[in-house]
């Protein structure tokens, strides 16, 4: 998992013209609750963004016409469905959208691993974070300073209350002034009630189409000026046929 603020590998080519300001991983991005948007597609509990390895990318697909581009990578806007079976909440069924590239050279990235680091505020690991530019003077407004970017980012290394999310992180250390806040905030305490127990999990996953109303809400989050307006706008509900899921993805910090 990660919070580093930057922009989004996908959003790189929005950004028109290109304003490294403005190139800010949007609040939008972080994790949120489908019934809150119309409605979940396979009776997922989460919908999440994340960067995914050029092995997983590859099995998505190429990029979906809704949510960017990324020129090193394809995928963008495609999706994954997965499940935790270490979790507390292990019978969760959760969706991931690509919105970003986790290159060959970053650990757990190398070629034919199939890898994604979920986006999710307060759980940036600072050690081995290369691109964290939260609270950074060079970027327009990114809603959390570095601090508060990783509040939760070294839970597994906590002493009280049990080994698991749920217990370690408080999401409540993220400020929640502003519409911006109040999404990061969220996504914080929603990632966390899922109740991973360790920081690198192997996932069961199988490739989906994603969402309407994710695509609808990735859509908005950023255009051409940067990240869009902070507000929610339910998604028409539609249901699709689940998968079984099948195969393994290393999900590391």
């Amino acid at each position: 998992h990660f919070w580093d603020c930057k922009g989004a590998g996908c959003d790189a080519t929005t950004l028109s013209p290109f304003v490294r300001s403005r190139y800010i991983y949007a609040s939008q991005y972080a994790p949120v609750d489908p019934n809150e948007f119309g409605g979940p597609a396979y009776g997922e509990h989460l919908w999440l963004t994340g960067a995914a390895s050029d092995t997983l990318a590859s099995a998505m697909g190429s990029d979906a016409a809704c949510c960017g581009k990324d020129e090193a990578s394809g995928a963008c806007g495609r999706c994954i469905l997965v499940r935790n079976p270490s979790a507390v909440k292990k019978d969760w069924k959760v969706v991931i959208m690509k919105k970003s590239r986790c290159p060959p050279e970053s650990k757990g990235c190398e070629h034919g691993q199939f890898h994604i680091d979920i986006a999710v505020p307060g759980y940036d690991l600072l050690a081995e974070s290369t691109a964290n530019v939260c609270g950074s003077r060079l970027r327009e407004n990114t809603y959390l300073n570095r601090h508060q970017s990783a509040v939760c980012g070294n839970w597994w290394e906590g002493s009280s209350g049990k080994m698991n999310t749920i217990s370690r992180c408080n999401c409540a250390l993220l400020p929640n002034a502003t519409a911006n806040q109040r999404n990061l905030r969220r996504g914080c305490e929603l990632f966390t009630a899922w109740g991973w127990t360790i920081g690198n999990p192997k996932l069961e996953f199988h490739p989906v189409t994603c969402p309407r109303g994710f695509q609808d809400l990735v859509s908005r989050a950023f255009g051409s000026s940067g990240v869009g307006l902070a507000e929610r706008r339910p998604g028409r509900a539609s249901t699709m046929q689940g998968p079984h899921l099948i195969g393994i993805i290393l999900v590391a910090c």
